[in-house]
């Protein structure tokens, strides 16, 4: 949205003039455009549309306004009003800077990434036309680069893990669980035969593994999330995909992704990700696919068919249902986890960390020792003792660790979070504000959310709107 969207966060006393200029001059659209563009920055889709409207009112032959409002659609999640309203600004025809500029980022937001592409490429030629300021258009064109390299495929070579068959890999889980454990563990790859029929639909007309491998790609990169998702399974995910308020994370891409792809005879296999492609240290995960001996990572959350990360693992079923067990957030399953694979620290760290949660310190503090004897560097360990440290009353100490985390793995909203509470019990106001606000953009846990925006409303009246 123009120089503000890139440059500036939304304030209250941005919000506050703009207000007040809609107030003195109500037949200006040009102010409710302004307007609706510090409510999109703060993420107040509903806000921002509702001004967008008023303007529109206003000015009902604007390409400038129809372009925001695709925008804004796309980022609540509302295909439809999204495209309708871009193909209005196309036909009153996108000729500048401003509109090019929303109409890239709405169709990249759309996940249209072809025609995403071509607008950033448009805006891009014309912003330097205009003269526009080269350190503005930079971020503009990397977003370009990225996209323009993930329309092409990488393959790599990866070792093929242990196939099982659901009877072999309930065989497996039986070695280390009761009757009663077992009967707790949902699959997670497992399909249904209404799933088998959707993967055949999404890839009608595919003749080779390959196309077919892409095809299936292309349906659920589409879906266009509004929020954080959860730890759903491969089949309630299905259950869960055309639901309007639904969202997923990379984990639950994967696992729907491997249980299609495995109906159509695929050789397709959750993957943990541990670097991305840009060389980041992630906790991430895809789906990855066995074409003529050479493997593609698909990873619909990156929006690339083929993508390059440089540190993966291809993991067999049984650790796909111990890394299932671990997005629960649920004690029993974390227990679980760790009977079924105790030299995990992944495992350790998450049943520590719940232990904590459900204010079992003593226990915590057990678990976390065997924990950091399997890994004591990893962004999980510094969490965990941070977590203690500031039970025990040591901010400081705590500050130092939930740092430290969040360098190791800086895109994982939960570390802001916690180093943002650390902050607040030190009375660090603003660096903990700034760290909440971080956390809202790394999709923290939904139940996270309204406390976060609490805590910077809160904030902001302690020492004044930044």
């Amino acid at each position: 949205m123009g120089v503000l969207l890139a440059h500036q966060e939304k304030t209250a006393a941005a919000v506050q003039e703009l207000c007040e200029a809609v107030r003195l001059n109500p037949d200006d659209p040009d102010n409710r455009v302004r307007l609706a563009e510090c409510h999109a920055a703060g993420s107040a889709w509903s806000e921002a549309v509702a001004s967008l409207q008023a303007a529109r009112r206003l000015n009902p032959v604007s390409a400038d306004i129809c372009a925001h409002l695709g925008f804004c659609y796309a980022n609540q999640g509302q295909w439809t009003n999204a495209t309708i309203q871009l193909r209005n600004a196309e036909a009153l025809d996108l000729e500048n800077g401003n509109d090019l500029q929303m109409a890239a980022l709405a169709y990249d937001a759309l996940h249209e990434t072809p025609l995403a592409v071509e607008h950033y490429e448009q805006f891009l030629a014309t912003a330097q036309q205009q003269g526009l300021d080269p350190s503005f258009l930079s971020d503009f064109a990397d977003r370009l680069k990225k996209l323009k390299a993930s329309l092409s495929p990488v393959f790599l070579k990866v070792s093929e893990p242990k196939s099982y068959s659901e009877q072999s890999l309930r065989e497996a889980l039986r070695t280390r669980l009761s009757a009663e454990e077992l009967a707790m563990i949902k699959l997670p790859l497992t399909s249904t035969p209404e799933m088998r029929r959707w993967a055949e639909q999404l890839t009608q007309g595919a003749t080779n593994d390959l196309q077919r491998a892409q095809k299936l790609y292309e349906a659920l990169t589409r879906h266009l999330d509004v929020g954080p998702g959860g730890s759903r399974t491969a089949q309630e995910t299905f259950i869960d995909w055309e639901k309007p308020e639904a969202s997923f994370r990379c984990q639950e891409y994967a696992r729907l992704y491997v249980a299609l792809a495995r109906d159509l005879n695929l050789k397709a296999f959750f993957v943990m990700v541990e670097r991305d492609y840009e060389d980041r240290p992630v906790f991430h995960a895809c789906a990855g696919v066995l074409i003529d001996g050479q493997a593609l990572l698909v990873d619909p959350s990156y929006r690339w068919f083929g993508v390059p990360h440089k540190q993966f693992v291809f993991e067999d079923d049984y650790r796909a249902v111990v890394d299932q067990l671990n997005q629960t957030h649920d004690l029993v399953q974390n227990r679980l986890a760790v009977k079924l694979q105790p030299d995990s620290a992944l495992s350790q760290f998450n049943l520590a960390l719940e232990l904590m949660g459900h204010e079992q310190w003593d226990d915590a503090r057990r678990v976390l020792q065997t924990a950091l004897k399997l890994d004591s560097e990893c962004f999980g360990a510094q969490v965990a003792l941070g977590i203690l440290d500031r039970h025990d009353g040591q901010l400081e100490v705590a500050v130092t660790r939930f740092r430290k985390a969040s360098q190791l793995n800086p895109r994982e909203g939960g570390i802001h979070f916690e180093l943002a509470v650390a902050l607040y019990d030190s009375k660090r106001f603003k660096e903990a504000r700034d760290e909440f606000q971080i956390c809202l953009k790394n999709q923290p846990e939904p139940d996270l959310v309204d406390d976060i925006r609490h805590a910077i409303a809160e904030i902001n009246e302690r020492i004044g709107a930044d």
